[in-house]
């Protein structure tokens, strides 16, 4: 793929910014909202899958599709606009990255306050507090009744719908910003914008006939994803609406293995294998330096460091033999392997900024005119809206939790990240990567002394929109008007916030969540809870040191160090950068084998045998399509049973 605005004919300087919203783009949002959104919460709960990329690619397909036939072609504005529609729908909850829009916090947040963790460790009384209802109404018989809409839910919904607004105009204005002063002022280069923004675009063109070769690359990834996506999450899901106990042909979301090899001779190791093909497309797709890296260090880390070096010197005390993956992951991480993280974490963090430092702008770029497109927004408005939003999340948090030092907030919202986001931004326009530092949230609560549990439930004003910048440089190559994003945002908001809220009312109402029914989110919600859990338990007065214990100084120096040497040996050997992050993001508590194998024989098998057997170039391009066919199929087959379990519940909960 092309990496250099030179490189592709699709990127016209002359060309003016057009409007990209419109009719069709406001018919994409509502059948993002109103179709694929409870596909996309179901296979996030039963397989842990983002469906985001197939989001994109079904929305996109359909309207080319509908286009065509109306003897029109779907402008690359329009095209732009439905990609960026589509990553709306993900969120982070819980640490976890999931689709289902704003209101999966509600719905996690009642599952962490009712958990047996969360009444172990005394932190329930607190929660159940009326003051605290925004957390969840915990005193009300709508939660074991499961009902989401109900006035007892009223105060969390507000909180949900303001907090979900501020945070996307916020973002919106201080990533407008960040992109006048990168791209505009310093003229940085964003290389990965110009491979977002022609790739998608030149693939998308390339469907104009049925008989190019694109078409038939990603036909066949769809009905690759439809295939698996049958036996993967139909057959469980239509089962699991007719038996107690849902089929289940392939174990979800891996094999296990951690009890096998710890019981017999690799004690502590943590093992297993992901069952979902579409990770050795994304094998393929990746660099191979890069998976390959990372397959390494997990290894290393957990079936040799593991058993071999931690299990031998005692270090590892949590862990028990016959542990499987995820009670062996949670004591091995803190017995070691999350303070471990926070030392490496720190070394990515300096390095990023080293490389800022280092890595200039090009020469005659300081100019101080900053160009007005059309379709821009005023910068006075960006920096009013960014402040005033700002302000709100200080407000709104300080009205929560009362407590909580205001100066703090403040700190939060007009200091660390406006720093942290432009750190990023610049790093993105450098290089094409963001950087990290590890657990900022954690920390900066810890330090504050509050005392309470109700702060980690908060909407903090904790942000990094540095990524953002990128977003608007593929807008500019595409030629779509800023504003035209503005307007996708007012109308996405109130689209995504009724949707998301009407259909995780209606999914909790069918079956608890997480329960047997939603196989992933039944083995990964207990563990992410446990942290959330033992975080509010060390903040509250005479509560659990166990987290606070469990960061310790000299895994954190031992993680700095090896953090150092590693990327020091690859500066030796002249090795690119991007070695260094995949080792990274192999190590500890970020890689386990059980995603780093597949994607490595995926890797493997794109490297060593169908580069050879089709050429480079060419399967660069066909690898592309075909995995994003198969995240379509798959996102079809999510679709299709979330209706057909909405349905056949519905049906069955009728008293005639």
């Amino acid at each position: 793929m092309n990496d250099a605005p030179g490189d592709s004919d699709l990127f016209v300087a002359e060309e003016e910014a057009q409007e990209g919203f419109g009719g069709r783009t406001i018919l994409g949002v509502l059948f993002l909202g109103f179709v694929v959104l409870p596909g996309a919460i179901y296979i996030s709960l039963v397989a842990g899958r983002n469906i985001g990329p197939a989001a994109e690619w079904v929305t996109v397909m359909l309207f080319a599709e509908l286009a065509r036939r109306s003897f029109r072609k779907l402008r690359k504005q329009e095209i732009f606009l439905l990609f960026y529609a589509a990553g709306t729908l993900m969120v982070m909850v819980g640490g976890l990255q999931m689709m289902g829009g704003p209101f999966a916090h509600l719905i996690w947040n009642q599952f962490v306050a009712t958990s047996d963790e969360a009444q172990l460790f005394g932190i329930v009384p607190e929660l159940a507090k009326p003051e605290n209802s925004w957390i969840a109404p915990l005193g009300s018989p709508v939660i074991k009744e499961r009902i989401l809409l109900h006035s007892a839910w009223l105060r969390a919904i507000m909180v949900t719908v303001i907090s979900y607004v501020f945070v996307h105009l916020n973002r919106f204005s201080l990533g407008f910003l960040l992109f006048k002063m990168t791209n505009d002022r310093e003229k940085l280069p964003f290389p990965l914008a110009y491979v977002g923004a022609a790739g998608s675009i030149a693939i998308a063109e390339s469907f104009e006939s049925k008989t190019s070769r694109m078409w038939r690359h990603f036909s066949t990834g769809v009905m690759m994803g439809l295939l698996f996506g049958a036996v993967y999450i139909v057959v469980p899901s239509l089962s699991g609406t007719l038996l107690r106990k849902p089929i289940v042909l392939i174990p979800i979301p891996w094999i296990e293995l951690s009890d096998r090899f710890s019981k017999h001779f690799m004690p502590g190791a943590l093992l297993g294998i992901n069952t979902d093909p579409g990770l050795m497309l994304v094998g393929m797709v990746l660099p191979f330096q890069l998976v390959a890296a990372q397959f390494a260090a997990s290894i290393t880390s957990h079936l040799i460091v593991n058993p071999q070096v931690l299990y031998r010197l005692g270090v590892l005390k949590t862990w028990r033999e016959g542990m499987t993956t995820i009670p062996t992951a949670f004591s091995n991480n803190l017995d070691f392997w999350m303070s471990f993280s926070i030392g490496v974490g720190i070394v990515v963090f300096l390095i990023g900024i080293g490389q800022m430092v280092r890595i200039r702008a090009p020469a005659g770029s300081e100019g101080r005119d900053l160009p007005k497109r059309k379709g821009d927004i005023s910068m006075l408005l960006a920096l009013a809206l960014w402040g005033t939003t700002s302000l709100g999340f200080v407000l709104l948090t300080h009205h929560l939790v009362p407590r909580f030092p205001v100066w703090l907030l403040v700190v939060f919202a007009f200091g660390w990240t406006p720093l942290y986001s432009y750190i990023e931004a610049r790093m993105v326009g450098i290089t094409g990567r963001g950087l990290g530092f590890p657990m900022i949230r954690e920390g900066s609560v810890v330090l504050s002394r509050y005392k309470g549990a109700n702060i980690w439930f908060a909407p903090l004003p904790l942000f990094n929109h540095g990524m953002y910048a990128q977003t608007l440089k593929v807008a500019e190559l595409t030629k779509t008007r800023i504003s035209s994003l503005l307007k996708a945002e007012l109308f996405m908001i109130p689209v995504v916030m009724v949707c998301s809220l009407v259909f995780w009312a209606f999914l909790w109402k069918l079956q608890p969540i997480p329960s047997p029914v939603y196989l992933y989110a039944s083995k990964i919600w207990p563990q992410a809870a446990l942290y959330q859990v033992l975080w509010a338990s060390a903040t509250t007065e005479g509560g659990s040191r166990f987290m606070l214990d469990a960061i310790r100084l000299m895994p954190i120096m031992a993680g700095t160090g090896v953090g150092l040497l590693l990327f020091a040996t690859l500066s030796v050997f002249k090795l690119p950068l991007i070695v260094f992050f995949g080792a990274v993001s192999g190590l500890g508590m970020w890689g386990w084998p059980h995603a780093s194998i597949p994607m490595f024989a995926g890797a493997l098998l794109g490297k060593y045998v169908f580069e050879k057997k089709f050429g480079k170039e060419s399967w660069r391009k066909m690898i592309l399509v075909l995995t994003a066919g198969y995240t379509c199929g798959m996102g079809l087959t999510g679709m299709f049973s979330a209706a057909a379990m909405m349905i056949s519940r519905a049906v069955i909960q009728l008293p005639y």
